[in-house]
């Protein structure tokens, strides 16, 4: 009876864990393309790169955003022979891949499509003038540095636990430990009901009520727990959002209502 209840325990904490940290990747990967498309492509390649060497992908769709943003953020940081790495890996997961949608430069652009075929290496100098005329200029591309949060976009998922608010706020060590909080604490929880319905007998009484009674303490303990957590990393990512909005508007604020005041008197 004892082994099967240890093994009940350990399979409802492994698949308690499992999807929690597959959300967790799916965040760092859309976090990471926020940085890219930001063009800070050092701290993309930062949330990317601990996900392939620690093996925490779980599909392929994630494998070929991963292998995307590291070939073209090592390519706009200059370093070509780490982005034909990439691109090769992508291209072997995905041959009709392209990276159309999310390319920054030219030649990033057609460092991947020689690599991939859809142009020939030497191509026509009529051509490369006409892509040079309609480049935008390096005033519209220092746009999205200005663009707003990640967690404007979606600002539902700072309601949700397990660390999401934190890590869609920037904030992937606290993420990671509410995350682990909560996780410990749900699975302790689900652990010691377990135990406990397996000490009560058909008729509702118990051979040992002192072991029943110290499972059901910790059961309500490690509730309370994980539900204080939950609650306090969700009431720490709306603020921590709300203070990040009114700090990215707040001069703006600031200039307009002197101004008005200034016309005033």
């Amino acid at each position: 009876m004892r082994r099967i209840t240890r093994s009940l325990i350990l399979f409802l904490i492994t698949s308690l864990s499992t999807p929690l940290i597959a959300a967790t990747t799916r965040d760092q990967i859309e976090l990471s393309l926020h940085h890219y498309k930001a063009r800070r492509y050092q701290r993309s390649i930062d949330l990317v790169q601990p996900l392939l060497d620690q093996l925490r992908l779980n599909t392929v769709e994630e494998i070929i955003q991963a292998h995307r943003l590291l070939g073209l953020s090592h390519c706009e940081l200059g370093d070509q022979p780490k982005a034909l790495e990439h691109y090769k890996i992508l291209l072997t997961f995905s041959p009709t891949e392209t990276i159309d949608d999310i390319v920054v430069t030219k030649v990033c652009a057609n460092l991947f499509n020689n690599l991939k075929g859809d142009r020939p290496i030497n191509a026509p100098r009529a051509v490369e003038k006409r892509e040079t005329k309609v480049d935008p200029s390096p005033a519209i591309l220092k746009t999205p540095e200005k663009s707003p949060l990640p967690s404007e976009n979606r600002p539902w998922k700072v309601y949700i636990p397990f660390g999401t608010g934190q890590f869609i706020n920037e904030q992937p060590r606290k993420g990671t430990a509410f995350l682990a909080g909560e996780a410990t604490a749900f699975a302790t929880a689900i652990a010691m009901f377990t135990l406990f319905k397996s000490e009560e007998n058909s008729d509702s009484t118990f051979d040992d009520p002192e072991s029943a009674s110290v499972y059901r303490g910790v059961f309500w303990g490690s509730l309370g727990v994980g539900i204080g957590l939950a609650t306090w990393g969700i009431v720490d990512a709306i603020l921590v959002h709300k203070g990040k909005t009114e700090t990215s508007v707040q001069l703006p604020a600031v200039t307009f209502r002197g101004t008005s005041i200034a016309l005033n008197f």
